[in-house]
Formats: structure tokens, C-alpha cells, sequence
């Protein structure tokens, strides 16, 4: 499990930069706080509630992507249901006026999909690589202001311009890596 406040740490030592001597930590945190608003960080999610068939449309909370739903009682394994018998609308699930009455009474209708994080989230799901993801996607970040310090100010060190854009270059072509390797996780979730 990961924090914030962690992956901070972590984002210190990846640069070299404990000591805030590059980068002040305002500019770390925006860094950090720009990878995990990415549209790939998500974690693997699902909320339940309690069926009733007189009552067509369903809220569930800590799901953000909807991709199946399930239903049971307390003696049946889950059952899916096809994507014709609901639709999301607005955030709420419609269940179809011909299933209605196909999923028992009392059943528990269960949500699976994924969540999207924010900075109070904690990642906790270390199988997907997700933390190296945001801080590959940090660092990045982080090049991107250099790139512009560099621009507006000059930097007494002996990094050029043309270094900056070839490590540019290689985490974009990570990212883009991880990225693919984070949707087909989610695929087989």
C-alpha cells in the first residue's frame, strides 16, 4: 500500500533530490499530484447493495466505471447479468423492465469495475505496477519543469537542454510501456 505522502519519499530519492535542492517541494507535490489525477490510475472496485424489484434504478458508491454486475441470494453463487439488462445513466444503473423480475426479490446486486483515485486515496493494489506507473509519470512531471527552470532561468549544472529532451523521450516511451501494461491488468481483472 502506498500513500501520498510515500510516494512523495519515494519521488526524492528517484530524483536525487532530498535535500529540495532542484526542485522546492511545492513542485514535487504538483508533480506528484498531476501523475495521480492520470486517467490510469484506477484500482479494481466494487460496492454492493440489496435488490428490490419495484425499484429500477441503483446508486453504488466507491465504483466510478461500471463493467458487469451480479446478482445472488445467500444460496446461489453470483449470477452475471447480460449488458441488456442495464444501462448506466447519469451514475445510476437502470435495471430493464424485463429483467426485473427475473432477479429475486431481496437478491444482492453487486457492481464491478474500477475506481478512480485521488491524492487522499491510498494505491493498495501492487500487482498492477500502478505505483511505478505514477512515479514514472511524477517524474516526468518533474523533467517538464525543469525543462521550463532551464528555459526561464539558468540552472548552474552541467545538464543541457538535449539531455533533458532524450529523458524526455525514454519516460514517455516508459509510460506509454506501463500504460499498456496497466490496461491489460485491468482487462483480466
Amino acid at each position: 500500500m502506498a500513500t501520498f505522502a510515500a510516494l512523495l519519499d519515494e519521488l526524492d530519492i528517484l530524483l536525487g533530490d532530498s535535500d529540495d535542492f532542484t526542485f522546492t517541494p511545492e513542485e514535487k507535490t504538483r508533480a506528484l499530484t498531476e501523475a495521480w489525477r492520470d486517467r490510469y490510475v484506477v484500482q479494481p472496485a466494487s460496492a454492493t447493495t440489496t435488490y428490490d424489484n419495484t425499484v429500477r434504478a441503483y446508486t453504488f458508491t466507491g465504483v466510478d466505471v461500471i463493467r458487469e454486475l451480479q446478482y445472488n441470494t445467500a444460496d446461489s453463487w453470483p449470477r452475471s447479468l447480460p449488458g441488456d439488462a442495464w444501462e448506466l445513466i447519469d451514475g445510476s444503473v437502470y435495471i430493464d423492465f424485463d429483467y426485473r423480475h427475473t432477479i429475486p426479490h431481496g437478491s444482492t446486486l453487486t457492481a464491478i469495475g474500477r475506481l478512480k483515485l485521488d491524492i487522499a486515496d491510498d494505491i493498495t493494489d501492487t500487482n498492477t505496477n500502478l505505483i511505478e506507473y505514477v512515479l514514472t509519470i511524477a517524474h516526468y512531471n518533474t523533467l517538464k519543469l525543469l525543462g521550463a527552470k532551464k528555459t526561464n532561468r539558468f540552472i548552474k549544472n552541467d545538464t543541457n537542454m538535449n539531455e533533458i529532451i532524450a529523458l524526455r523521450r525514454d519516460l514517455q516511451s516508459d509510460i506509454q510501456q506501463k500504460r499498456q501494461s496497466l490496461a491489460r491488468n485491468f482487462e483480466r481483472s
